[in-house]
């Protein structure tokens, strides 16, 4: 489990830091993401950040106010992911533990409670991706699935690529990346990551077999995708079936259809789940 240590607060008043003030104002924001740009609202909008700054609870003034940049760096990133793993708590996320002060702090009940969800998940990845840029560990991790979640796809994967460079290998992560870049229809991109996977770990990997067959039925390369499935590093029947709908697609449906055949006579226990993932090839695209 990782802890970024937090450094201990000091008891004397402090006055408010850069970043401080930065957070107060990107709460200021979020409160109220229509205000205008006028003179009068800017007045407004200074006069409620003091207000904010003067009433907030000494533990949290303290804590913004930390001394040195890399603490205000581990409690921004700290705000981010206890607000991500309380809105989508089966993600798949890095497992941390967050102090337990991060969760009475201001901003994190703001995030948690606003009402346009796909605007906090945007906020919160380019805020864990300013703060990967500045060497927060697992900060990309998390911006991969924070900007999944905005639904945008080609900042997921560029996140999740520079977190893979820089942690442990973990096949969730590859195939997340797999996955986001067949989302952005980056078919290329994702054959290359998922031969780079390979050359890691050799081993089964159905979802990559699924992908990369996919990805070449995407494009029409029914040739390619019936040779990657033929060749996969899977046993069994589901890339037989997968070699055989590519042979379908290649107008060859006789033969492609005495080759399913085949396979369920092969593996008799698995014949009505043959005929299971043969239709859902024939109704809709996969994976």
């Amino acid at each position: 489990m990782v802890q970024p240590a937090l450094s201990s607060p000091s008891h004397q008043p402090h006055p408010p830091s850069s970043a401080a003030a930065r957070r107060l104002f990107s709460l200021f924001r979020l409160l109220f993401p229509r205000l205008g740009r006028s003179g009068v609202a800017i007045g407004l909008g200074g006069l409620l950040l003091l207000s904010i700054a003067l009433a907030l609870p000494p533990a949290t003034s303290r804590s913004a106010a930390k001394a040195g940049p890399e603490a205000e760096n581990r409690r921004a990133f700290y705000q981010a992911a206890y607000v991500l793993t309380r809105l989508v708590p089966n993600e798949g996320w890095e497992r941390l533990a967050i102090p337990p002060e991060i969760s009475r702090d201001d901003e994190v009940s703001v995030l948690l409670h606003h009402q346009d969800k796909l605007f906090v998940f945007l906020h919160l990845a380019r805020e864990l991706d300013s703060l990967d840029r500045r060497g927060m560990p697992l900060a990309a991790h998390f911006a991969a699935h924070a900007y999944r979640l905005a639904g945008r796809n080609r900042e997921a994967a560029e996140a999740m690529r520079r977190h893979i460079g820089q942690a442990p290998f973990k096949a969730a992560d590859r195939l997340f990346l797999m996955q986001r870049l067949y989302e952005g229809k980056r078919y290329a991109a994702m054959r290359e990551e998922a031969r780079a996977w390979e050359a890691l770990d050799g081993a089964c990997r159905e979802e990559r077999t699924d992908y990369v067959w996919g990805s070449y039925v995407a494009q029409g390369l029914y040739q390619e995708a019936r040779n990657s499935a033929l060749f996969s590093t899977c046993p069994g029947w589901p890339p037989l079936l997968l070699a055989a709908r590519a042979r379908f697609l290649l107008g060859e449906e006789k033969e492609a259809l005495a080759e399913v055949a085949a396979v369920s006579c092969r593996f008799p226990a698995d014949a009505g789940r043959i005929d299971d993932f043969w239709r859902s090839l024939e109704a809709s695209p996969y994976p």
